[in-house]
C-alpha cells in the first residue's frame, strides 16, 4: 500500500470553507425566519414600522446569528474530525501501523465480494517473520518490535496501492492484492521477501539477518474468508518446512533465494 505524497501546504483549507459556509447559511436562515416573523407581527400591530423593524431585525439577526453558527458548525466538524481519529485508532495495530486483525480481515471480506472486473477477486500472501523468537532472545523485545515496524514498512513499500495490508498475529501479516493473477502475487512476494532480507541487526558478535516465508493463495469461486486465508497459510507453513526465507503458491511452485543471494535465515 503506498503512501501518497503530502498534499502541498499552500492549498485553500476545505475545512475552514465549510464552516464559514455554514455559520452562513445558519445566518441566513435566522435572517429569513426573523424578518418573516417581523412582517407578521407588525403587519397587525403598526404596518408603518415594517421598514425600521426588519432593519433592526436583519442587523441584530445578522450579528448574532453568524457567530452562533459558525461555533456549531466548528463544534460539528471537531466532532466529525475526533470521530474519524477514534475509528482510525480502533482499526489500526499501534506497534505496525498496519490495520489490525479485526479491520483487515473485514476489509478482505469486503473485497472479496466487489465485483472488480477481473477473473479473480485477488490474492492472498500469508507473511511470516522467521526466527522471530531468536531475535526478541539475542536482541531483546524493543529489537523485535522494532524488527516488526521495519517489515510493515518494507511489506507497505511493495504492493499497489489498492492492497490491503494487516497484522493477523505476533509475527504474521497479511496482505490481500485485489484482483490480482498468480503472475503478480508472486512477483509482490518476492520483492517483499527481497526487501525484507536486506534487514540486518548487530549486536557484538551476535548478527541476525531478517528473513520471511509467505504461503501465497489465489481465491478461488464460492470459495469462503477463512478458506481462502487457511490455504495461503497451509503454504507459508510449507515455506517454512522447505528452509525458510522463501514463498510457497497453491499452485505447488516455490520460489527460492537466487544463487548468490545471502540465503542463511539467522
Amino acid at each position: 500500500m503506498q503512501e501518497h505524497a503530502n498534499q502541498p501546504q499552500n492549498l485553500p483549507d476545505t475545512k475552514d470553507h465549510s464552516i464559514v459556509l455554514g455559520a452562513v447559511r445558519v445566518m441566513v436562515s435566522a435572517v429569513i425566519l426573523a424578518e418573516i416573523f417581523v412582517f407578521t407581527i407588525y403587519s397587525f400591530l403598526d404596518p408603518s414600522s415594517i421598514p425600521r423593524a426588519s432593519i433592526v431585525t436583519l442587523v441584530v439577526s445578522t450579528v448574532v446569528a453568524f457567530p452562533i453558527g459558525y461555533y456549531i458548525h466548528n463544534q460539528n466538524a471537531r466532532l466529525r474530525r475526533l470521530s474519524r481519529q477514534l475509528a482510525q485508532i480502533a482499526s489500526t495495530d499501534q506497534m505496525s501501523g498496519l490495520m489490525n486483525r479485526t479491520a483487515f480481515l473485514q476489509a478482505v471480506e469486503v473485497a472479496l465480494h466487489t465485483p472488480m472486473g477481473g477473473p479473480t477477486a485477488g490474492s492472498f500472501l500469508f507473511i511470516d517473520v522467521d526466527h522471530f523468537k531468536k531475535l526478541n532472545d539475542d536482541f531483546g523485545h524493543s529489537i523485535g518490535d522494532d524488527a516488526i515496524r521495519a517489515i510493515a514498512n518494507a511489506i507497505k513499500s511493495t504492493p499497489p496501492a489498492e492492497a490491503l495490508i494487516g497484522r493477523i498475529g505476533g509475527e504474521e501479516i497479511g496482505l490481500f492484492l485485489p484482483n490480482a493473477n498468480k503472475k503478480m502475487a508472486k512477483s509482490v512476494a518476492e520483492n517483499i521477501r527481497r526487501n525484507v532480507r536486506k534487514l540486518v541487526y548487530n549486536k557484538g558478535a551476535k548478527h541476525h539477518r531478517l528473513s520471511v516465508s509467505i504461503g501465497g493463495s489465489l481465491h478461488q469461486a464460492g470459495q469462503s474468508l477463512s478458506e481462502f486465508v487457511q490455504r495461503a497459510d497451509e503454504r507459508m507453513y510449507l515455506a517454512k518446512s522447505g528452509g525458510r526465507n522463501r514463498s510457497v503458491f497453491d499452485d505447488g511452485q516455490t520460489l527460492e533465494p537466487s544463487v548468490g543471494e545471502v540465503t542463511r535465515s539467522a
